[in-house]
């Protein structure tokens, strides 16, 4: 309001100077006496919201300096943690304490689930205590988020190559030789590893052909015009056949749906149906907590020695229908994966045709 006035009364003034009823000392004067000057007090409470201005400002400032500050010792706080439980596990590795070692990698994955080195270092205690399939799944996962290191791929070779699989041993040690990121010096030892692994299953060859191994004595039943064998390979102890949709390249796991055939010697391998499928789940498990995936998982029939189940990632983005069962020689797993939900009716088909496969021994 006061404003206002003011504007009104400059106005008067100036028209009065342009008609020349005023002079300009005159003008001057006036505005002098009819614009209030301001009091002692609103000068003060001027200044005053001035300096709360300011400090509003400055503690807005500071809080952003603040928040910085945390965010930069939680970085550092999660570097050295991150440090500390990696040579807590690389420690218990090195003292052959694997199952230690395996807590405390896994524990740096649920910090970091994308640290490559904890993904090998934690495949290769699983191997260490012969648990080669939750190695693999580690393996592999580590290669869909590493294509082009070469590290896992030495791994799964030598973990082949353990169990009599030479071919895919070898196989394995292309790939890392073929990495972009292998060293002059890694390829040199890998080709002469090679050279190795090739002698080797050529002695092997010969001793399985005189002791009449056979590794595909359970009859799946499958559609032959839809499916081959994608890989097949082992020994009296362990063997493993892999059935993939034609087309389709299993060995560089550029499939989308294969059904595996497994067998496990009870002197090679004394666990149970039900030790076996806990001892199939843990590495999942564990993949599903470090990535804070979703895991699923149901039993759909028990028969102590023949047990029937199945399990889902990622919200069906990888999906398992699987049946171990127990014989007087060993262990067989028969299973169907999929990069995919399985819906009700491919749950049911398969289903039956797990429960129809023959074992022949």
């Amino acid at each position: 309001m006061n404003r206002f006035f003011n504007l009104l009364l400059i106005f008067f003034l100036s028209a009065a100077l342009t008609s020349g009823c005023w002079k300009k000392e005159d003008i001057q004067e006036n505005i002098k006496t009819f614009i209030p000057v301001k009091t002692q007090q609103e000068t003060e409470q001027e200044a005053e919201l001035k300096d709360e201005i300011a400090q509003v400002k400055a503690d807005i400032s500071q809080k952003k300096m603040d928040k910085l500050s945390v965010k930069k010792e939680q970085k550092s706080f999660d570097a050295i943690s991150y440090k500390d439980d990696f040579q807590t596990a690389k420690n218990s590795y090195d003292a052959k304490n694997y199952t230690d070692a395996i807590l405390g990698f896994n524990n740096v994955l649920k910090t970091n689930p994308k640290n490559y080195k904890a993904h090998c270092m934690l495949a290769m205690s699983y191997a260490k205590k012969g648990e080669n399939n939750s190695a693999e799944m580690v393996l592999t996962r580590a290669i869909e988020l590493f294509p082009d290191e070469w590290n896992a791929y030495t791994i799964l070779g030598d973990m082949k190559r353990s169990e009599h699989n030479y071919s895919l041993a070898i196989e394995y040690y292309k790939k890392a030789i073929a990495s972009p990121k292998i060293t002059d010096d890694g390829k040199v030892h890998y080709l002469k590893e090679i050279e190795k692994t090739t002698k080797e299953q050529n002695a092997w060859n010969q001793k399985a052909a005189s002791l009449g191994i056979i590794t595909t004595s359970v009859d799946m039943n499958l559609d032959k015009t839809k499916w081959e064998v994608a890989y097949n390979a082992g020994n009296d102890k362990n063997w493993i056949v892999e059935y993939g949709l034609k087309g389709e390249d299993v060995m560089n796991y550029k499939w989308t749906q294969l059904v595996t055939v497994q067998f496990f010697e009870k002197e090679y391998y004394n666990k149970t149906p039900e030790e076996h499928i806990l001892n199939q789940l843990a590495a999942i498990e564990k993949m599903a907590i470090n990535t804070q995936k979703m895991f699923q998982k149901s039993v759909i029939s028990n028969k102590t020695t023949d047990i029937m189940y199945d399990w889902s990632f990622d919200k069906g983005q990888e999906s398992e229908i699987a049946r171990v069962v127990q014989t007087e020689k060993g262990l067989y797993h028969l299973h169907y994966a999929k990069k995919g939900i399985i819906n009700k009716q491919e749950r049911q088909q398969w289903i039956e045709i797990l429960n129809k496969a023959k074992i022949k021994e």
